[in-house]
């Protein structure tokens, strides 16, 4: 299954006991397959940039782009 991930979901998800944690752990596993636009990821990278040390930026990104 492909999925868009919206910027509140995806950072929601970051949360192991949020609701939507499965959601990124099926993007891990690959069960889901993550599409992103240039906007979305402009988006992404805007949070990221504004909440998250720079360790977990890299981290964020290695994510979304490794995963299937």
């Amino acid at each position: 299954m492909r999925l868009v991930v919206d910027t509140n979901i995806f950072f929601s998800g970051l949360n192991s006991k949020s609701y939507y944690y499965p959601i990124l752990e099926g993007i891990y596993s690959g069960k889901y397959r993550l599409l992103v636009s240039t906007s979305v990821l402009l988006e992404y990278e805007e949070i990221l940039q504004r909440v998250f040390p720079k360790e977990q930026q890299e981290q964020f990104w290695l994510f979304v782009l490794t995963s299937e």
